[in-house]
């Protein structure tokens, strides 16, 4: 969870015992990188020998070019600092 940015993975019961090396991580990309208005949280296991990666993330709005400098910063941000 990222103060109102949250993910889940819900799966069936009797997959359990097929579920291995699972983590979760937030990285916080809104003011000065502190707060937790913008940024990303990913949960990520292993099936068997597949390993999956759920993110979630909030973004700067906006569509002009400056907005989307901003956002792909901070989602370059995300998928090189969260330890996943």
């Amino acid at each position: 969870t990222l103060q109102a940015l949250h993910l889940a993975v819900f799966a069936r019961r009797e997959l359990r015992q097929h579920f291995d090396d699972i983590n979760s991580a937030h990285i916080a990309t809104g003011f000065a990188n502190l707060l937790g208005n913008k940024g990303g949280v990913g949960i990520s296991f292993r099936i068997g020998r597949t390993h999956l990666l759920f993110l979630n993330c909030h973004l700067s709005p906006h569509q002009s070019a400056k907005y989307l400098e901003k956002r792909t910063k901070m989602m370059d941000k995300i998928l090189s600092e969260l330890p996943l």
